[in-house]
C-alpha cells in the first residue's frame, strides 16, 4: 500500500509505503510463539498463579510429610517460557501470597521462588537444548525442587544443626524428586504445552 500526500502541482510531499506480508501475519495468529501464546499465558499466569500458590501453602496442613511444589513447578514452567523479569515480577505475588497463607515472615517465599527462578533462568540454555520435553521438565524440576529444599535447609531450618539439615536432605530430595521432578512436574509441562498449541486453520 502507498499513500502519498501532494501538493497543488501534483508533487509528492510526503510518501508512506505500507508493506503487509501475508504469511508473518498468518504465523503470529495461527503459530504457536503467536498471538494465541499471548493469550493463553496471560489466561494461566491468571488462574494458575494464585491456585498453586494456594494449593501449595494448604497441602502441608493436611499431607505434613508430602513435599510437593505446585507453585514451585508452575514457575519452573513460566521460566522456561517467559523472559527473567517478567518471571521475577510474578513471583512477588506468588511468594506473598504464599507467606500470607502459611503465616511466614513477608519475603520468605519471594526468596525462595526468585531464587528458584534465576537458577532456572542461568540453566536455561542447556535445558532448552535437551529435545525431548519430557526430559527438559524432568530436568527443570529437579534443579528447581532441589534449589528450593536447599535453601529451606539453610536458612529456614530453625534450630537444627548442620549436620541435622544435612542428614535430613536425602530424605526429602528422594521424595521430592518422585513427586515433582519424575510425576507432577513433568504432567504439568505436557498439559500446558497442549494448552499452547493452537488449533490450526482450515486450508492448511
Amino acid at each position: 500500500m502507498r499513500i502519498s500526500v501532494n501538493d497543488k502541482s501534483q508533487r509528492s510531499l510526503l510518501e508512506i509505503h505500507i508493506v503487509y506480508n501475508s504469511e508473518l501475519i498468518r504465523e503470529f495468529f495461527f503459530s504457536r510463539r503467536g498471538l494465541w501464546h499471548y493469550i493463553v499465558t496471560f489466561c494461566l499466569v491468571v488462574l494458575l498463579l494464585p491456585y498453586t500458590a494456594a494449593l501449595q501453602a494448604i497441602l502441608p496442613r493436611y499431607y505434613a510429610g508430602l513435599p510437593l511444589y505446585p507453585a514451585l513447578l508452575f514457575f519452573s514452567y513460566l521460566s522456561l517460557r517467559l523472559s527473567l523479569p517478567w518471571v521475577l515480577i510474578l513471583a512477588l505475588p506468588a511468594g506473598l501470597m504464599l507467606d500470607t497463607l502459611q503465616f511466614q515472615a513477608l519475603g520468605s517465599n519471594v526468596f525462595l521462588l526468585g531464587a528458584c527462578v534465576f537458577i532456572l533462568s542461568l540453566a536455561k540454555p542447556a535445558l532448552s537444548a535437551v529435545k525431548q520435553q519430557y526430559m527438559q521438565a524432568i530436568f527443570a524440576c529437579a534443579l528447581a525442587t532441589s534449589t528450593l529444599l536447599s535453601l529451606q535447609l539453610i536458612f529456614f531450618a530453625g534450630a537444627l544443626s548442620l549436620i541435622e539439615r544435612l542428614a535430613l536432605l536425602p530424605r526429602y530430595l528422594l521424595l521430592a524428586f518422585a513427586l515433582n521432578a519424575l510425576a507432577a512436574g513433568p504432567l504439568l509441562f505436557a498439559v500446558l504445552d497442549l494448552l499452547q498449541k493452537p488449533k490450526k486453520p482450515r486450508g492448511t
